[in-house]
């Protein structure tokens, strides 16, 4: 063999190795309207990202290629968080969606969101915007900076702590430590005053501004992604998100 044939030939076995890893990393992403545990799919061209997230039971996505899904069926059945189905802009884990992610927070400009979702008022849960903080341009990993929640509703669940109001509207804040996946970072929940089922257009910065101003989250850091979707500890099956946007 020529010393030209050989380097074509370590070059062919090189690309066929790297077309068999990328096809072993796209395992999970499906392409029809069902996503079972653990999977995703792609929706709007890339630009989001519809999740079954289970740590602990399972559950069943429909979606028909918008900006949506419905739970067909959950397994979620304990005193604990074991599933958050979502749809989501930015990263999960090392799965991508198209954008600007992670985004500085001191450049953050003036995003907005759209959530609409339906409620079951069945079994234990909340529905929730969950937004993602790392102290540095995190892609593959758990974050280390902060996590911010906004629950709509929360059926069944505990919703307590300091009135604040936010943008004109009433909402309840706590926030504490909290640890998972060898990292420890400070969880942010605000607490619509009123269970709902709808926003509209909710400014994100004044929730964030609040994190700042309590020094829980840095202008350094980054945002690296922001979830819609639900926490589950009991039931699930009906629960849906209609509809979910947010410009960035």
């Amino acid at each position: 063999m020529t010393r030209l044939a050989r380097l074509l030939a370590r070059t062919l076995a090189a690309f066929a190795v790297t077309i068999t890893l990328t096809s072993t990393a796209d395992a999970s992403v499906v392409h029809g309207n069902t996503i079972g545990p653990g999977q995703e799919k792609f929706v709007s061209n890339g630009d989001y990202c519809v999740r079954s997230d289970d740590f602990g039971s399972s559950t069943w996505l429909y979606n028909d290629g918008g900006h949506d899904f419905k739970v067909t069926r959950s397994t979620a059945n304990g005193p604990r968080v074991t599933a958050y189905p979502n749809i989501f802009r930015g990263w999960q884990w090392g799965i991508g969606t198209k954008g600007p992610w992670p985004i500085k927070v001191s450049a953050d400009g003036a995003p907005r969101a759209d959530l609409t979702v339906t409620n079951t008022w069945k079994g234990t849960y909340n529905s929730s915007l969950d937004m993602w903080f790392s102290t540095y341009p995190n892609r593959t990993t758990q974050a280390n900076g902060a996590e911010v929640m906004i629950w709509l509703s929360h059926p069944g669940a505990v919703a307590a702590g300091r009135r604040v109001r936010i943008d004109g509207t009433d909402w309840y804040l706590n926030s504490w430590m909290t640890r998972g996946h060898g990292k420890s970072w400070r969880l942010i929940i605000f607490v619509h005053a009123t269970q709902i089922s709808s926003v509209k257009g909710l400014w994100l910065s004044p929730f964030l501004r609040a994190a700042e101003s309590r020094r829980w989250i840095k202008p350094s850091w980054y945002w690296t992604g922001i979830d819609a979707g639900f926490e589950i500890w009991r039931g699930g099956q009906g629960l849906g998100v209609r509809y979910f946007n947010v410009n960035s």
